[in-house]
């Protein structure tokens, strides 16, 4: 059956401002700020961590804003884990997101739009 209903606008593209990729912060001590521009107030937003050392540890984090006011701050200790030791990388998406309209045929399903950013950095511990 086709779904010629289902309708979602994707948010408008954005850029990340801080922090700067490549940028050099500690997981324990340092409170990771993560701006953008081009604030969408109907969209949503999902920060994921990815945090990967050179002993192969990995960890990830995420939080969600229901609301985007073009900034999330990632809590100096949310990154620190007992397997992650020395100087990692760490990426960081960015998925502003707005949720569709699904077509009525369907009895459940979400049809959402994305933009997603991402970038590197290096942590320490």
């Amino acid at each position: 059956t086709p779904a010629r209903d289902s309708v979602v606008t994707l948010p408008p593209p954005y850029n990340v401002t801080s922090p700067i990729s490549g940028s050099q912060l500690s997981r324990s001590t340092d409170d990771i700020d993560i701006t953008w521009n081009d604030i969408d107030p109907l969209s949503s937003v999902e920060v994921e961590t990815v945090t990967t050392c050179a002993n192969n540890n990995v960890e990830t984090f995420a939080t969600t804003e229901l609301s985007d006011d073009g900034t999330i701050t990632i809590a100096a200790g949310e990154l620190t884990a007992d397997t992650l030791t020395g100087t990692c990388s760490t990426t960081i998406n960015i998925r502003k997101i707005r949720i569709g309209q699904f077509d009525a045929r369907f009895i459940g399903g979400t049809v959402n739009g994305y933009q997603i950013r991402r970038m590197v950095i290096v942590t320490t511990p």
